[in-house]
């Protein structure tokens, strides 16, 4: 007669095969999955997203801006959304540019974002036509209390749309504040 082993026995003798077998399972099912997008750190989000910009996607550029600025505190979230609209307009998107603008910590953002913002909406206006739009968005914007890069940048779009508008006068005040601007120690 066969020798039979009880049902216990034959259990416990498979065992070993099923948990080797399930943690092979699980390896496979780790490993094969790609790193999970919702996680990344934002300095590789934000890495991605001007490594998007410098290879002319600025489409997906902005997503990448707009998820980072989704998880980021509001001071960061202001800056991150400014970057998504600037790369939404370099795609041609205005409306969607205009969009990420209103968002409430844009809006309520420090001096320097401000500044930022209206530059943004003075291009979108200046895109559709309209520079005295362009030229009251950057009237409101004091250019001496931010920093010197953005004010160069501000100082230089004012004294364009002015000419626009053909104020003469203001463009060239904006010009002679864009030359002091220029001859910092930090600007050559």
């Amino acid at each position: 007669m066969p020798h039979r082993l009880s049902l216990r026995q034959r259990n416990h003798k498979r065992w070993p095969h099923a948990v080797s077998g399930g943690l092979l399972l699980t390896l496979i099912v780790a490993c094969s999955t790609g790193p999970d997008r919702a996680t990344d750190p934002p300095l590789q989000i934000d890495a991605r997203a001007r490594e998007l910009v410098a290879q002319g996607q600025p489409a997906a550029a902005a997503a990448e801006y707009l998820r980072l600025a989704d998880r980021a505190p509001a001071p960061d979230a202001a800056r991150y959304r400014i970057a998504a609209a600037d790369a939404l307009l370099a795609a041609g998107d205005v409306g969607r540019a205009r969009e990420a603008l209103t968002h409430p910590a844009v809006t309520q953002g420090d001096t320097a974002d401000r500044a930022r913002r209206a530059m943004l909406l003075a291009r979108m206006h200046l895109l559709e036509g309209d520079a005295t739009a362009a030229a009251a968005e950057l009237a409101a914007v004091d250019f001496g209390r931010v920093e010197p890069d953005v004010a160069r940048e501000g100082r230089a779009l004012h004294a364009r749309v002015l000419e626009d508008t053909g104020d003469y006068r203001g463009a060239t005040e904006q010009r002679v504040a864009l030359e002091l601007l220029l001859t910092e120690p930090q600007a050559i």
